[in-house]
């Protein structure tokens, strides 16, 4: 497997440029196209401002060409970002759809997609949905979160991924290969209660890294009891070791039960410090 289609998503964040830049280094790297997308949204007015005399403005498709123009700004903007960066495949395209049911779409024919983490404290994400979790939970495509905040000069080089033996996380490293075959450092490391641990067996790990091995990928393995939420531990763990990427399983349990136990995917979506690649 390879990246060969990579999906960016342009919005008016102010975090836009930074997944812009990180999307182009890594269609760049891969040999990938780059599609950006600018969802520009519906326009859903009440229905007394709508014109049904002859001469009143038509306030419905006046807004709707306002989110288009802004949309199109942002297309322009990724435009000139992609070739000043060098790449040879790309291209933008505004979307006349809310931005989940774009995504979502155009997830199905790409290779991965990059989008930016939910911004809580931002004035806007009362209106909005948790984008990345939607679009991962209803694409199937492999999916890549970049925080609100922080500097990314590297994406990949030092590389967690969290295992616990389950089809979600062998999904993800699936997913990945095309990442970690291009890192220079890998860990697979297994956190958990000790007594969600009994079903990884030593063997079952060594299994894991002879797997990865025949991809060319070679892993440091490291499995741990632990009594703190895994989240916080693996975000711990990613700094002590410096990794520029967490790739990880999402939503092992059904969602309901992660937000009655207080899951690692919420934890994560919620407080990640670095890039995280989740599959479903």
């Amino acid at each position: 497997m390879s990246y060969r289609s990579i999906l960016v998503h342009l919005d008016e964040s102010p975090r836009c440029a930074v997944r812009v830049d990180i999307a182009a280094r890594l269609a760049r790297v891969h040999g990938a196209h780059l599609h950006g997308l600018a969802p520009a949204g519906r326009v859903n007015l009440p229905a007394h401002v709508v014109p049904s005399l002859v001469g009143v403005p038509d306030y419905m498709a006046i807004a709707q060409a306002r989110l288009h123009e802004r949309a199109a700004a942002l297309v322009d903007a990724f435009v000139e970002h992609a070739r000043a960066a060098g790449l040879e495949a790309f291209d933008g395209r505004v979307v006349e759809d809310d931005s989940v049911h774009a995504l979502v779409e155009q997830a199905h024919v790409h290779d991965l997609v990059v989008l930016g983490q939910t911004d809580r404290g931002s004035p806007a994400s009362s209106m909005e949905l948790n984008i990345p979790e939607q679009v991962f939970m209803q694409s199937g495509t492999p999916t890549l979160v970049v925080p609100y905040v922080g500097a990314f000069d590297t994406v990949g080089e030092c590389v967690i991924v969290a295992w616990n033996a389950t089809r979600e996380s062998a999904r993800a490293v699936r997913d990945a290969l095309p990442l970690l075959r291009a890192a220079r450092r890998v860990h697979l490391l297994c956190f958990g209660a000790a007594r969600d641990l009994h079903h990884v067996s030593r063997l079952q790990l060594d299994d894991a890294r002879r797997w990865l091995a025949r991809h060319g990928v070679e892993v440091v393995l490291r499995q741990e009891p632990v009594q703190a939420d895994v989240g916080e531990v693996l975000l711990s763990r990613a700094c002590d070791l410096g990794a520029d990427l967490l790739v990880m399983g999402a939503y092992s349990h059904s969602r309901m039960l992660e937000f009655v136990l207080g899951g690692v995917t919420r934890r994560l979506l919620a407080d990640m410090t670095l890039p995280v690649l989740l599959s479903h």
